[in-house]
């Protein structure tokens, strides 16, 4: 494993060596081989090849998945499985923070079945920062995580390519000015690892600290106390310590890491920040079921670069539209012309679906789905010709093609949130989308998604009206 690890960070580092000896027998061949069996038995635990892609794509990329009883994943540990390890007292003797929240949330016992179920949410926001620092502190640095990080941000040097390319093509919906400001922030957004955060996150010392300014006992304080004392626990930290004070309050309080939600952080795989014109992709990016560096990159590109292209698109949305390239709230970055056509072609998505969910709500969402998937898929047509190893073959799949693969990479990203409830998956919705209605909204949608699975017109996977908006 080490040898494959050094030999893989080689083709990453220099990927023009790997280029063009990639498919040689001599060369990596057995690194593949081992990519593509990973990739078959990832794609074994969810793909649903009983089920008419063009009917229904949902349970034909998930569909072996979600009837699972049990819908844990084979080497797919997520924060809600930590969760469980962290209610059955497993970290209790190796963190008094947990151990004291354990004991908060059996308080709530005391209270009726009414008040129960909300009193054990108030102890868990409030216990949240000691949940998720332990979770990230597990998630170790590896070869395999650096190499990973460095396979994606290659991943992005060529979406921003092609972002560019897409924008200069699009002359009937931005002017000049508009696209001259575009361009420019594509060009000045950076890419972060979300290590900063992740790092204060990390610090146990801190983490502790913060919770032992809180007073708690199981025996003498009584649930409505233990409340009354959550709502007011910035009092139990001394003054003269000012720097704990900010650090504790950000954390606890307002579920923070430098300004940057902590849920940002553990259930996402990426995110973007207009204020800082700043992209961070997690840790959790990297794995079976997004972006591994074994498989193949036209196989990750379903996922990450369909992730990362939707993030990047938010730097259009509604909200990101007014801030500029420094990430300066500014009004003129897109004019009236570019807002009027915008608001147009917004409208397709609205009159198709907004009267069945909160149009307000998952418009942003739809559109840059809507981009996001159309990059991603030019990046993979990109790849093919630059890729020496585009004909691949993923055992117990070798009837798909690598575009087939592409798009049911891509529907397990809407399918599976990184680490949500896996008993009950169908209560996550994401921005107010239900899963199968997202992953029908981003694919109905697609001419190139239609042509690869021959969806014939009027079949529900293509229907003959289409929203297009980038």
């Amino acid at each position: 494993m080490k040898l494959f690890l050094i030999i893989l960070g080689i083709s990453i580092i220099f990927p023009s060596l790997a280029s063009k000896k990639t498919c040689e027998k001599n060369f990596l061949h057995e690194i593949y081989a081992y990519g593509d069996e990973l990739a078959s038995e990832s794609l074994s635990q969810y793909v649903n090849l009983d089920v008419n892609p063009c009917d229904d794509f949902y349970n034909y990329a998930c569909g072996t998945w979600l009837n699972k009883k049990d819908k844990k994943v084979k080497g797919e540990y997520n924060f809600h499985e930590h969760m469980k390890d962290v209610y059955n007292g497993k970290f209790n003797g190796k963190s008094e923070a947990i151990k004291k929240v354990n004991e908060m949330r059996k308080k709530c016992n005391d209270l009726g079945e009414d008040y129960r179920n909300d009193c054990i949410k108030k102890v868990d926001n409030f216990g949240y920062y000691a949940f998720a620092s332990f979770f990230v502190r597990r998630m170790k640095d590896t070869l395999e995580t650096y190499t990973c990080f460095k396979s994606i941000k290659e991943t992005i040097r060529h979406i921003k390519k092609q972002f560019k390319i897409l924008l200069k093509e699009k002359k009937n919906l931005l002017d000049k000015i508009t696209m001259k400001n575009y361009l420019l922030k594509i060009d000045n957004m950076k890419f972060e690892v979300s290590d900063f955060y992740l790092e204060n996150l990390r610090n146990k010392t801190s983490m502790e600290k913060c919770y032992k300014y809180f007073k708690f006992s199981s025996k003498k304080d009584d649930v409505k106390k233990m409340l009354s004392n959550m709502k007011n626990y910035a009092s139990f930290i001394p003054s003269k310590d000012k720097k704990s004070k900010v650090r504790c309050v950000d954390f606890i309080v307002n579920s923070e890491s430098n300004g940057v939600k902590l849920e940002f952080l553990i259930d996402n795989y990426a995110f973007y920040l207009p204020e800082m014109n700043t992209l961070y992709f997690n840790p959790t990016i990297c794995n079976n079921r997004c972006h591994n560096v074994y498989y193949s990159k036209l196989f990750n590109y379903g996922c990450s670069g369909f992730t990362i292209a939707h993030e990047m698109f938010h730097a259009f949305d509604s909200e990101g539209m007014n801030f500029d390239y420094n990430g300066k709230e500014n009004y003129d970055v897109t004019t009236d012309y570019s807002r009027n056509i915008f608001n147009n072609r917004s409208k397709c998505f609205v009159k198709m679906y907004g009267n069945k969910f909160n149009n307000f709500l998952t418009l942003d969402e739809d559109i840059a789905d809507n981009g996001g998937i159309k990059i991603a898929h030019r990046l993979f047509i990109e790849g093919k010709k630059r890729l020496k190893c585009s004909n691949r073959v993923i055992p117990k799949f070798e009837k798909l093609t690598q575009e087939q693969l592409f798009y049911i990479n891509l529907a397990r990203s809407i399918c599976k949130n990184p680490n949500e409830n896996p008993d009950k998956p169908d209560d996550e919705n994401y921005e107010g989308n239900p899963k199968d209605f997202r992953i029908w909204k981003v694919l109905s949608n697609s001419k190139s998604f239609a042509k690869a699975f021959q969806c014939k017109v009027g079949e529900k996977m293509n229907p003959k009206d289409k929203c297009e908006f980038w």
